[in-house]
């Protein structure tokens, strides 16, 4: 103990060595330049520097996207510092909100230094042709600064609007234990659209390693500072005492940050200004002014101010924290409650505030009453029984008002809830917990159990929980299981909130469009037309899910060959898209790629595939190359070429839509199936038939031999066709002769006859099988079955 105060001085010393040895690594960062490539990454512009280091925006060279590269003053040797900064980014990437920035990943970089890839704050930028573009936010610092770096105030509303989202992201990672301890204005963006977005969760806790070098510094720059009741972390202008004494920051420490904050965006001016009495470096005397209480109240400082707001924003700055808001969500609710006209926490309000308040939530109502007083005063009868009844009308639409945000407020709610429920389906998929083959399937079947009981007293939540499960089930491949989680959803929904509710309304269109993802033909289409109706009346025509549901009805008119009203439908839907009624983008894109399928079967090839070049172009750059969306079209595309004869260059499309599918979907999925099936039929009429046998067989063995999985009728046939075709081209004719008469005694049973382009086709093939075996007469049978007109080699299309 004796020895304590020389230990200190040693240990500052080594800490002072380690920085001195980083800065020759440092001077080299400051030397990177846009093009330069950082392990996976490319600078593409420098976007600023800070005491962790300097932040670019960079290209992910891997997952292609535009992101947030913080690359941090870090001594190379730094063994303790990097796992300090690697805990802090992997707590900081668990948060996921949409008013904090997203962390990716964090490391050592190529050379040593550490990084952190973040999400690039901004709002997509459609001026170029680059669809992946981020127009970059600004900080708060600078949306309060004029050209010459002057500060001023912001409006109070506009403040109050934009700390309220602030403290709502700060909210949520309190909830998931996490605290800032370095919020200011230069640590939150704001968007073009509005959106402020809290960065650099954490990352003062690398400051000790980057910037404690003694000298003088800005009272707005993060600090590490040693004193003998222990380190000050932060930035002295919006610390919070605690910090200022050298105690751990908590969340109550960011609620005064965010107060802090709050206050120079009402004033343009810092908390606190250096004023020389205590030190000189003004760092120190800030902190200096923050332990001796000098802050004064905001209205001594602004006058002008509404009293609410300035009561909020020193409730959030009490000296002490049991005297602040119990959380960020308090400080949000409160602010709410102020941009609503309702009385707030921060400022007890008697009944004649109450009333005000009361007059400017209600205008209407408050200005009837009024004429309705003065009116009363001249005695016209007549005119106080209008008003009456304007007074009712206003109080029904308060009422409806009133409905309408508790309905809003009760979705909120359910959302939440089944975002909590669906995180622990994830959840469940640790292996640990079902073992390390663990899929995201075995993950949603092992919470499924868990349904009824948790949502027991809460049957509008089950619903959302089953039509989510019911939907992933879909995507899965496992049709069945999403009918039966769709319909417990529906049975809910019609006895909770009847047949015209929004939610209900969703889960009967799901539910078509799971029949159809079954390629069920015929029954459905006039139970669609229904629905369509059901939904213009109650939701009207350009609604996003009345269109949506027209969609699935254009599908299934296509399906059963009825495309000239189909074409009606899907141009309706791109019409409204045009308007700007907005539709899913997602379903603006499938109305595309059903219209240029129409336009293949109306003869109109040429429009066909143009309008499909478009869309997978357009595809590729709204949701990437190896989306499955994109993946689909391009296969489509394929085999329209195939169709038109033009299989050498469909097959390395169908090459590329099959290894996308086998890397993004389930081994056992039906699409993979189709993928693989129509490239091996394009191989066999390209002379391949052994190496698209190789390909395929195996593929269509395992999937009719998943006893788990529901098969898709219609693809079996068809498989057992272009199987029989290539197994004739590969000379094994009595495999051959086996698959195509499982594929016609099949297909007969789905279609209901033998009169028909199907089987006609199928009997042509086998009287080439008839043939080559030298069965003369059956293939003499078979060809008068298929008539004279098939050719002695059908191509798949």
């Amino acid at each position: 103990p004796q020895l304590s105060d020389e230990i200190d001085g040693i240990i500052e010393l080594v800490s002072l060595m380690n920085i001195a040895g980083a800065e020759v690594e440092d001077e080299a960062q400051l030397g990177r330049k846009p093009g330069d490539v950082l392990g996976n990454y490319t600078l593409i512009e420098w976007l600023g520097a800070g005491s962790f280091g300097e932040v670019w925006k960079a290209w992910d060279q891997t997952l292609e996207r535009y992101i947030a590269l913080k690359v941090l003053i870090l001594p190379a040797a730094s063994d303790d510092g990097l796992d300090r900064v690697l805990a802090e980014a992997q707590a900081a990437a668990a948060l996921d909100h949409e008013n904090i920035v997203k962390v990716h990943s964090a490391g050592r970089l190529p050379g040593g230094a550490c990084y952190i890839d973040c999400q690039l704050a901004g709002d997509p930028d459609l001026s170029g042709k680059d669809r992946k573009q981020v127009k970059v936010g600004k900080t708060l610092a600078a949306l309060v600064q004029n050209a010459q770096g002057v500060s001023s105030a912001m409006e109070p509303r506009r403040a109050a609007r934009l700390m309220r989202r602030v403290c709502s992201g700060v909210a949520a990672a309190h909830a998931r234990g996490i605290v800032h301890r370095d919020i200011k204005p230069s640590n939150i963006i704001v968007t073009d659209s509005g959106r402020p977005m809290v960065t650099d969760f954490g990352l003062s806790i690398a400051a000790p390693m980057g910037i404690d070098r003694g000298e003088e510094g800005d009272s707005t720059e993060t600090v590490s500072l040693r004193t003998k009741g222990g380190r000050i972390t932060g930035t002295p202008a919006f610390m919070s005492p605690e910090q200022a004494e050298g105690k751990p920051a908590q969340p109550a420490s960011d609620v005064y940050a965010l107060g802090a904050t709050l206050r120079y965006l009402l004033t343009g001016k810092l908390p606190l200004d250096a004023s020389g009495k205590y030190h000189a470096d003004a760092r120190w005397d800030i902190v200096e002014q923050i332990r001796k209480r000098e802050l004064q109240p905001l209205r001594s400082a602004a006058p002008g101010l509404p009293a609410e707001i300035a009561a909020i924003c020193d409730k959030a700055m009490a000296f002490g924290p049991a005297d602040r808001y119990p959380s960020a969500q308090h400080m949000a609710d409160d602010l709410a409650a102020w941009l609503e006209h309702r009385p707030v926490q921060a400022l007890p309000a008697g009944p004649a505030v109450r009333s005000v308040l009361w007059a400017r939530r209600n205008p209407a109502v408050a200005g009837v009453i009024s004429a309705a007083l003065l009116l009363g005063v001249a005695g016209s009868w007549r005119y106080i029984v209008s008003i009456n009844r304007a007074l009712a009308r206003a109080v029904d639409a308060e009422r409806a008002a009133k409905l309408q945000l508790a309905e809003t407020e009760r979705a909120r709610a359910e959302s939440q809830s089944v975002n909590d429920f669906l995180q622990g389906v994830l959840y469940a998929a640790e292996p640990g917990l079902l073992g390390a083959d663990v899929k995201v399937l075995d993950a949603v079947k092992f919470s499924e159990g868990e349904i009824a009981a948790r949502f027991k007293d809460q049957p509008r939540i089950e619903a959302k929980v089953r039509d989510t499960i019911g939907m992933t089930y879909r995507m899965l491949g496992r049709i069945q299981e999403s009918r039966d989680q769709l319909e417990r959803a529906l049975g809910i929904q019609q006895e909770q909130l009847g047949g015209e509710h929004r939610d209900t309304l969703w889960t009967r269109h799901a539910l078509m469009s799971t029949d159809f993802a079954k390629e069920q033909p015929g029954g459905e289409t006039n139970a669609i037309r229904t629905l369509v109706a059901d939904m213009t009346r109650s939701l009207g025509a350009d609604d996003a899910l009345t269109l949506a549901c027209r969609l699935t009805l254009a599908m299934h008119l296509g399906q059963e060959h009825l495309f000239g009203e189909a074409e009606v439908h899907l141009r309706a839907i791109l019409d409204a898209d045009k308007r700007g009624a907005r539709p899913d983008i997602e379903n603006v894109m499938k109305a595309r790629v059903e219209l240029a399928r129409n336009c293949y079967f109306l003869g109109r090839q040429d429009e066909s595939l143009r309008l499909l070049r478009e869309c997978i172009d357009e595809q590729a750059r709204t949701f990437g190359a190896d989306h499955v969306f994109r993946l689909n079209t391009l296969e489509l595309y394929a085999v329209h070429l195939a169709g038109l004869n033009r299989h050498a260059e469909a097959e390395p499309l169908l090459r590329e839509a099959y290894e996308g599918f086998c890397r993004k979907l389930p081994p056992e999925h039906p699409q993979i199936l189709m993928a693989a099936r129509d490239l091996a039929g394009v191989m066999g009429v390209l002379g391949k038939p052994g190496e698209a046998l190789s390909l395929f067989e195996p593929i269509f063995h395992k999937y009719i031999g998943q006893p788990a999985i529901e098969i898709d009728q219609f693809q079996v046939p068809r498989s057992y066709e272009i199987l029989g075709q290539l197994y004739l081209d590969s000379g094994r004719l009595q495999e051959a002769e086996r698959s195509l008469l499982d594929a016609r005694s099949k297909f007969i049973e789905l279609l209901g006859g033998e009169t028909n382009a199907v089987i006609q086709r199928i009997d042509g093939r086998l009287a080439n099988v008839y043939d080559a075996m030298g069965d003369h007469a059956q293939a003499e049978l078979f060809r008068g079955r298929a008539g004279i007109r098939t050719p002695a080699h059908q191509p798949p299309f």
